[in-house]
Order: C-alpha cells, then sequence, then structure tokens
C-alpha cells in the first residue's frame, strides 16, 4: 500500500507520495490524452474511486489465499502452512492500516462544507466510503478465517505430536521389562542359570517374546491403543 496526500484550495490540486501509486499513474495519462477531470471535486473523487477499485483486486486475492489455506489444511499438506498464514494475516493487517482512516477521509470529505465540492461529488464520495467500509468487513472476515485455520493447525500439530509422544511411550512400556530381563542375565557373576546350555539363548528370546507379547495384550486390554 501507498499512502498519499492531497491539498486543494477549490483551484488547484496538490498530491505527494513516497513510492509509485497506479492510480495516480492512470489520470496522470488521462491528463495526457486529453481526456483530465474538469476541476478539483472531479479529480478527487476519480482518484479515490481509483484507489478503491485497485484494493478490492488486492482484497480479492487475500480472501482467495485465505480459502486456499484452508483446503489445504484439509487435504493434509500443512508443510509451510503456518509460514503461509502467518504472511496473509500480517498482509491484512497492513491493508486494514491504511484502509480505516481512508474511509474516515472520504467520510469526513463529503459531509463538509467545501465550496467546490458539489451533491454529486458528495454522493460519489460516501458511496465510495461505503465501498470501503465492505473492504474492511471483508479483511475482517478473510482475518477470521485465517484465524481459524491456525488455530485448526496449531490444533493438528497438537494431535500429531501426542499421538508421536503415545507411541514413544507404548515402545518404551513394551521394552522396560525387556531390558530388565536382559539386563539382569547380563550381570557379569557366577551363577547365572544357562549359562552352559546351547539352547539357553533360544528359550531366553522366546520367553522376552512371550512377555513382549503379555505386555502389548494388557496395553491393549486396557484400551490404551
Amino acid at each position: 500500500m501507498v499512502s498519499v496526500r492531497i491539498w486543494s484550495d477549490g483551484r488547484r490540486v496538490v498530491s505527494c507520495r513516497k513510492r509509485f501509486l497506479v492510480s495516480e499513474t492512470d489520470i496522470v495519462r488521462a491528463f495526457q490524452r486529453g481526456r483530465g477531470t474538469r476541476g478539483p471535486g472531479d479529480y478527487i473523487t476519480l482518484m479515490a474511486e481509483k484507489m478503491v477499485s485497485h484494493m478490492g483486486e488486492v482484497i480479492e486475492s487475500l480472501e482467495d489465499a485465505s480459502d486456499g489455506l484452508s483446503e489445504r489444511l484439509l487435504s493434509g499438506d500443512t508443510l509451510t502452512l503456518r509460514s503461509e498464514l502467518a504472511e496473509v494475516k500480517r498482509a491484512i493487517i497492513r491493508l486494514r492500516r491504511y484502509l480505516a482512516p481512508q474511509r474516515e477521509a472520504l467520510s469526513g470529505v463529503s459531509e463538509s462544507e467545501l465550496e467546490w465540492l458539489n451533491d454529486m461529488h458528495r454522493a460519489r464520495l460516501r458511496e465510495i466510503a461505503d465501498h470501503t467500509l465492505r473492504f474492511l468487513e471483508d479483511l475482517d472476515a478473510a482475518r477470521e478465517r485465517a484465524s481459524v485455520t491456525q488455530e485448526e493447525l496449531l490444533h493438528h500439530l497438537s494431535e500429531q505430536a501426542e499421538r508421536r509422544m503415545f507411541l514413544l511411550a507404548v515402545i518404551t512400556t513394551v521394552f522396560l521389562p525387556l531390558s530388565f530381563v536382559t539386563g539382569l542375565l547380563g550381570i557379569n557373576v557366577g551363577g547365572i542359570p544357562g549359562a552352559d546350555e546351547p539352547v539357553a539363548f533360544l528359550i531366553v528370546t522366546l520367553l522376552l517374546v512371550v512377555l513382549a507379547a503379555g505386555v502389548l495384550g494388557v496395553l491393549w486390554w486396557r484400551r490404551w491403543f
């Protein structure tokens, strides 16, 4: 967004800006083709109309981006969704910061008693202010949709983390008694049963498998998974 300052005394109009402005460039080109406005009132209303029309395209693109992010969340594509949501919300906030004062300025000019503004100019400015208000409402709706999508994304990521932690807890529960048994049999002291038996390793392995199956059975019976 580019801010523009406009001053007029009824005969002259002076505008200033820091960066390129498409609306002002269109008006300058119209003057060069001999199709310029006839007075300050026409110029200001035309300038406001062009600025609002260009904003409509930007707001529509933000709404489409917000809806697209919501659809991506439903489809499970969440790899870069968090950063894109933050970017859309920042763009909405920046645009709203410019639009809100513009609506107040348009309403103030339309209700002013400037002699070089006629009833037609005031009616057009009020209509443009109403369009700006609708744009603000559209931005608020897009921001709400982005916020809801962000909350759903955080909930989705939280559920993923909980499922992974639960899986790790189940694995730890299964292998904890196995680690205890193997650690007990692995101590370097005399008297370990089956140390000289060739089938002792196979027997211990089968016992560990049975123990793991028993732990899984208990977890299943307790409806842990």
